[in-house]
């Protein structure tokens, strides 16, 4: 097989025979070179297998595969690999250090006894890279530690065969997904999740369960079949793809396979820490409101924030307890509310009704001819918003219903804001653009704002 000539051959020793034991037991010192390009990185791929016997023609296909992403793209970014199903490896401190990252081919099972699973921990927190590939999240299966490696563990009641599937690819800039089409249709073995990962790790890809039958098991629609984190010290990459030996021919999949080789390797950056819950912190600005009140926000419906940190935000129309829903449209109130803005100031961590406009957008719920989503719908600062106070503000003021024809009208206008004391002057109310709605039926109105680059 040409995996084990290969690693006979880089190793420097058969692939079956034993590596020296350092005798330390756990290895706790290891020095693995970031490298400022594609000079003398060296890539391990691990195929060790609990079940033993000769290796699939995925692993094979896999092998072949990273041998030929090693080989190929610019220079900077070319490495060298070894290929081995002896385990010996990680017990060796001097040779696993030589490495820039390690990818698990394995199956399922124990793939390391103790000794060798904690080298690869000293690995990891020397700064190593790993990349785990479809089956590799079956190996280890009582280590915790090795979970966390992976970052999710197969559902035992996972689809066991071969389907066409939609991968939606999320993370455009990183460079394992970046290239790839933003709806990528490809066969594969997919794997669904005991645990879904989402929130712990960096998804860059999930697919999309309604292309294919996912099973009892299934994850729903967030289901990651790619992602990355940095790990204990390391960087971790894994995807549940690559379950068949076709995989590697397709020119994409092997993209996406580079782009983990490189950005675990080191030759290239990456954020693989967005979309990880622990790396955020959340602090509520604004209080509950009082009773019958809506002191604190009203019905959100748009945000903006000033150069100095002042949030202005404001509410719909359609949700204070102390208006009246009035549905009749032979009433003259039918309809009416109160579109709301409030202004969160950082410097105080306190919260100022800066005005209240009359808006048509309060009839309640129920179906279209019912309900209405007209009201205050949009603001905008002005670019010089620090010198000049202005706001503008997208609405439907309750005075120009026309309950006839049940017509309304929308505007754009700009108002002054008191920069010191927070308040709304609606006063100063300049409209700037006006046109007819009809208001008949509703739904889905929207009106958010932004300036052109002129």
């Amino acid at each position: 097989m040409a995996g084990t000539a290969l690693a006979a051959g880089l190793l420097g020793s058969p692939a079956a025979s034993a590596y020296p034991d350092p005798g330390n037991g756990r290895l706790t010192t290891m020095s693995i070179q970031s490298p400022p390009g594609g000079a003398n990185v060296r890539v391990l791929v691990y195929y060790g297998s609990a079940a033993g016997g000769d290796e699939s023609p995925t692993v094979n296909a896999g092998i072949a595969a990273i041998e030929k992403i090693g080989r190929s793209g610019p220079a900077g970014q070319r490495f060298k690999i070894v290929a081995t199903d002896d385990a010996s490896v990680f017990t060796n401190a001097t040779k696993l250090s030589r490495f820039n990252s390690v990818v698990f081919l394995t199956g399922g099972g124990d793939v390391l006894d103790p000794d060798q699973e904690a080298g690869l921990e000293s690995y990891m927190e020397a700064g190593g890279g790993f990349v785990g590939v479809h089956d590799a999240a079956r190996a280890e299966p009582y280590s915790d530690w090795f979970t966390g490696l992976i970052g999710a563990r197969p559902a035992a009641s996972s689809p066991t065969g071969v389907q066409r599937a939609t991968v939606e690819v999320g993370d455009r800039q990183n460079p394992a997904t970046k290239d790839l089409p933003v709806q990528w249709k490809r066969p594969d073995q997919w794997l669904n999740w005991e645990k879904n990962p989402s929130g712990d790790v960096h998804t860059v890809a999930r697919v999309r369960e309604s292309t294919y039958k996912p099973g009892e098991s299934a994850n729903g629609a967030d289901h990651p079949v790619s992602w990355c984190r940095d790990y204990d010290g390391g960087r971790s990459f894994y995807t549940g793809m690559g379950g068949t030996a076709s995989s590697y021919d397709e020119a994409d999949f092997r993209d996406h396979l580079r782009g983990a080789l490189l950005w675990t390797s080191r030759i290239v950056r990456a954020d693989c820490k967005a979309a990880i819950n622990s790396n955020y912190k959340a602090e509520r600005l604004t209080q509950p409101n009082q009773a019958g009140q809506n002191d604190q926000i009203g019905e959100p419906h748009g945000l903006v924030t000033a150069p100095d940190g002042r949030v202005l935000y404001i509410g719909r129309g359609g949700a204070d307890a102390s208006q009246p829903v009035v549905t009749d449209w032979n009433d003259p109130d039918v309809g009416k509310g109160k579109g709301q803005i409030h202004v969160y100031d950082p410097k105080t961590k306190k919260v100022t009704l800066a005005g209240e406009l009359t808006v048509f957008g309060n009839k309640g719920g129920g179906d279209e001819l019912v309900k209405v989503e007209e009201g205050l719908l949009g603001i905008e600062l002005d670019p010089k918003f620090e010198e000049n106070g202005w706001v503008y503000l997208h609405y439907t003021p309750h005075s120009q219903l026309d309950r006839d024809k049940q017509l309304a009208e929308r505007r754009v206008s700009r108002f002054t804001m008191d920069l010191t004391t927070n308040k709304l002057d609606l006063a100063s109310e300049k409209v700037l653009l006006k046109w007819p709605v009809q208001v008949h039926s509703c739904c889905h109105a929207g009106g958010g704002m932004a300036w052109d680059s002129k």
